[in-house]
């Protein structure tokens, strides 16, 4: 069955503005070297000897130039995990959550309530 219309389009979105391409595909395990405003590194899909991957942080795109491949943070999951588009997103949307949880800081207590406790 095909999932990928239950989707909000919103969900998707805020995927790819949330995960730092370059940050996730660094965390995949991929040696990236920045070059100019690109980062280029080996292509994890097939056996590069010279680094033909690049990846453009601004427009949080990637390419390999070898294996004439590219896509988004989505598209780079589903061909490094060997995923559907639908099991990308929610493998993406945990990582989006756990990488861009911001902890609030605890309400500070008034001096009143502190002594209404007492």
């Amino acid at each position: 069955m095909d999932n990928d219309h239950l989707i909000p389009q919103q969900t998707i979105d805020h995927i790819k503005r949330s995960i730092d391409l370059v940050a996730y595909i660094r965390s995949r395990g991929v040696k990236l070297t920045k070059t100019g405003k690109e980062y280029k590194g080996l292509c994890p899909f097939h056996d590069d000897k010279k680094p033909s991957f690049s990846v453009n942080p601004t427009m949080q795109l990637w390419i390999c130039f070898a294996c004439d491949v590219g896509g988004d943070v989505i598209k780079f999951v589903q061909k490094m995990d060997k995923l559907s588009f639908a099991e990308a997103v929610h493998k993406l949307s945990g990582y989006s959550r756990l990488h861009n949880h911001k902890e609030q800081p605890a309400p500070k207590e008034s001096g009143s309530s502190r002594l209404a406790l007492l």
